[in-house]
């Protein structure tokens, strides 16, 4: 528990934000999450074992969501630390951990009884928007730049599963084929 405490102190020190303002401590299998009071905001520092998640990976995705949320998208959005970081690695014992901070999101949780076609057509839009804004993501880091799509497809394709779930793996490579096609025929029209 006191490990916790010294890693948290340690990430929050990064951002700006004080131990006092701490409002609650959520714990997870991989990570651990604490809000913040930052004058009439709630901020979110959410520190992540590198064993379950490299550093590079959690800064690429950070990097991404900041450019959609500079680009209009309404999400939740990161906040750089005193450094002008939006990841901070933290080292403690011989173990590496990611810091990250983010504002809280907008909205409310979506409950059993909210989801039907409204909810679902609006999902759509967000997610066909988030997608057209992305085409014009460039990540120029190599070191933090996420792999395409098709290279963790190809790792799913190679996930032995028994031969009940053979029908699985069929439709699986008939989807993965027919996505390769429509981006050939994509590129072919561009």
């Amino acid at each position: 528990m006191e490990r916790r405490r010294e890693l948290m102190a340690a990430a929050v020190s990064r951002f700006g934000l004080l131990e006092r303002d701490r409002l609650q401590t959520h714990f997870s299998e991989h990570s651990l999450v604490c809000s913040y009071r930052r004058g009439a905001e709630t901020v979110y520092v959410r520190l992540t074992d590198e064993s379950h998640k490299p550093y590079a990976k959690i800064a690429g995705e950070v990097q991404w969501v900041e450019f959609l949320g500079s680009n209009g998208v309404c999400v939740a959005r990161p906040h750089y630390s005193a450094a002008g970081n939006l990841a901070e690695r933290i080292r403690m014992e011989d173990h590496d951990y990611t810091a990250v901070c983010y504002e809280e999101a907008k909205g409310r949780p979506v409950g059993e009884n909210d989801a039907d076609e409204s909810l679902h057509r609006r999902m759509g839009q967000f997610m066909g928007r988030m997608h057209g804004i992305t085409k014009g993501y460039i990540h120029l880091d190599p070191v933090t730049k996420r792999p395409d799509w098709s290279e963790e497809a190809g790792k799913v394709r190679r996930i032995a599963l028994p031969p009940s779930e053979k029908e699985i793996t069929l439709g699986y490579q008939a989807l993965l084929h027919y996505i390769s096609e429509f981006r050939l025929l994509r590129t072919l029209m561009d």
